[in-house]
């Protein structure tokens, strides 16, 4: 009663549960309206002589404090060793997202059914009436996947089932056609950049959503709000920020030619107030707005090569993102953005200090597919964007990849095979090579003097990743540990003790694309075995961001092992890197050969 698409909240509107009958084998019964906090009765007494339903139409309007419940049943008629199927389906129509108080956004289906909010009835008819066509549908679009033979039962099986985060979390906003999906069910942040650039599984089967969304991060890199506010890491951690950089903690929400750590809060609203992280300061992250070059290309020629337009908006972006970082934190001999001894880049815990090489070999890896970009535009007879020379920034970012690869060698550490995680650390990060890894998977590193290192050195940092944080970890069964010491022993870090699922996914990746192919399936399997094996730790259908090896000891507790204490984020959206995995495989199957041979 009083029910108000306009005043109620993100429940209002209609439900309905419905069936559809067989002639002659399946008849549906229904009882319209009973009360569920009753002893049921008004449905047994009919159900129990004959297995129907009373077929009973009279209804209540319920009140704010009254419950409503209906039913259906249906009484199948079968022959000895007869079968029959029926379709029973459950439809709502609740028309709008409701995210800070009041505001309200229209979902995307309402283009098709109105906005009314009392659709359910018509939404459970189409069900019925094309749910076989929709099961052939779906039947057809895995078929390619499920019956290649070169792929493993348990990859196949990751690839669809990490597609249920987009089911659970995604809003599609009916006014702008924009999609985006949550970071996670426990970090409540929609189209985190840092994150979801490491995914593959939007663009690959929904390529116009992803169009739709980097075009977005596009215009957002110019946006400002100027709003101050609180972040928490040193309020949680306290002591951990040097007083040179706290008032990084008490500061404005987006700043100008920074990329948005994410598009919004729920709690606020989505693409409106961009940056509801308020964990770190994103604003001073050394890895979002190199992440827009690599993206952007990415998804430029995943469509073919085509789109000007899109394009000349990438470029500019990637120009103003890799200009106001160079800026404000860059090297001033090597141009390399540093680290400030905070958490400042995707892994929040994990401080790095100077040139680290995550960061590093990320700007090498975007410097070089900005020019890219910059040449195709000057390949279309485009000279100036934005009034800016588009070969005078080529010129440029060219001059600073040359000296950011010089500076890069320092930290190659030639008798373990690998590269420091920053000059003052000798660790082992697994992630280090991710700048190389996204660049080798958009095609610009097949030139040997053009690529970011050597490629034998990068197949030597692999195999050195795979024997220490693979091997060395969890007895060789879960996946690709973040970090480890140079010797291959724990780290006693927060998030260096973890396995990212995602980030060890695009590790198996990178090691397909250097023809390291068994250590790449062996490293997916060990996610396999944790997430989806009954042998695991069962977290099929929420699968965190990060996990443990139950045996290694509390990072900041040593004498107590981890135990129960096993993961962290629920439903997260970076195991959507599963389908950089099999993009990879199929970037090798097609040619052959993979690029490392």
């Amino acid at each position: 009663k009083g029910s108000d698409l306009r005043t109620g909240n993100a429940m209002s509107g209609s439900m309905c549960i419905a069936a559809a009958e067989v002639p002659g084998k399946a008849a549906v019964s229904f009882h319209t309206d009973f009360d569920p906090a009753e002893d049921g009765s008004e449905i047994w007494t009919a159900f129990s002589k004959d297995g129907t339903l009373s077929d009973s139409t009279a209804s209540r309007t319920a009140s704010t404090q009254e419950e409503l419940a209906g039913a259906i049943a249906v009484k199948v008629t079968l022959g000895p060793g007869e079968r029959v199927e029926f379709p029973l389906v459950i439809a709502w129509d609740l028309p709008y997202y409701e995210f800070e108080k009041g505001v309200k956004y229209r979902k995307k289906y309402t283009d098709f059914f109105g906005a009314s909010g009392e659709r359910a009835f018509v939404i459970a008819g189409e069900a019925l009436e094309k749910y076989k066509d929709w099961e052939k549908a779906i039947d057809a679009w895995q078929e390619p996947i499920l019956t290649d033979s070169r792929l493993p039962g348990w990859l196949k099986q990751a690839l669809f089932n990490e597609l249920y985060i987009l089911a659970e979390t995604s809003i599609w906003d009916a006014s702008t056609g924009l999609h985006t999906y949550l970071e996670s069910a426990d970090y409540l942040m929609y189209g985190t950049f840092d994150v979801d650039s490491y995914c593959w599984h939007i663009l690959k089967l929904w390529p116009e959503l992803e169009m739709d969304n980097i075009r977005f991060f596009a215009r957002s890199v110019e946006m400002e709000d100027p709003a101050f506010k609180q972040y928490q890491y040193p309020v949680v951690f306290p002591g951990e920020v040097p007083e040179s950089k706290m008032d990084y903690y008490w500061n404005t929400n987006k700043v100008y030619g920074m990329m948005p750590h994410d598009l919004g809060s729920p709690r606020l609203r989505p693409w409106v107030v961009l940056n509801g992280f308020d964990w770190q300061n994103g604003n001073v992250w050394k890895d979002l707005n190199p992440k827009f070059p690599l993206r952007a290309y990415r998804d430029f020629m995943a469509m073919g090569g085509k789109d000007d337009n899109l394009l000349a908006d990438a470029f500019r972006a990637s120009v103003v993102a890799l200009d106001t970082l160079e800026k404000r934190f860059g090297h001033p001999d090597t141009h390399i953005p540093l680290n400030e001894g905070i958490p400042d880049q995707t892994y929040d815990t994990w401080k790095m200090k100077g040139e680290s090489a995550y960061v590093t070999m990320l700007w090498l890896a975007a410097l070089k597919s900005t020019w890219t970009m910059g040449q195709r535009l000057i390949e279309r007879g485009v000279a100036e964007i934005s009034a800016s020379d588009i070969q005078a920034a080529i010129a440029k970012y060219q001059a600073w990849f040359e000296t950011g690869r010089t500076a890069l060698r320092k930290l190659w550490n030639e008798g373990g095979g690998y590269f420091h995680i920053d000059a003052a650390t000798d660790d082992i990060m697994t992630d280090q090579l991710f700048g190389v890894w996204y660049s080798d998977m958009l095609g610009l590193e097949e030139e040997e003097a053009q690529r970011i290192m050597p490629r034998e050195q990068v197949r030597r940092a692999l195999q050195t990743i795979f024997e220490k944080n693979v091997l060395g970890f969890g007895g060789g069964l879960m996946g690709a540990v973040n970090g480890r010491k140079s010797d291959g022993r724990q780290l006693f870090s927060q998030q260096g003790d973890e396995v990212w699922v995602g980030t060890a996914y695009a590790f198996a990746a990178n090691c397909v694309l250097q023809g390291l192919s068994d250590e790449a399936l062996r490293t997916a399997y060990g996610i396999y075995q944790v997430v989806y094996s009954p042998f695991g730790q069962g977290y099929f259908f929420k699968t965190p961001e990060a996990y443990l090896d139950p045996e290694e000891g509390v990072w900041n507790n040593p004498g107590v092992k981890n135990g129960e204490r096993l993961f962290r984020a629920m439903k997260y959206m970076r195991p959507g890197a599963a389908w950089a995995l099999y993009e990879a495989l199929g970037s090798v199957t097609k040619s052959g050969v993979s690029k490392g041979q």
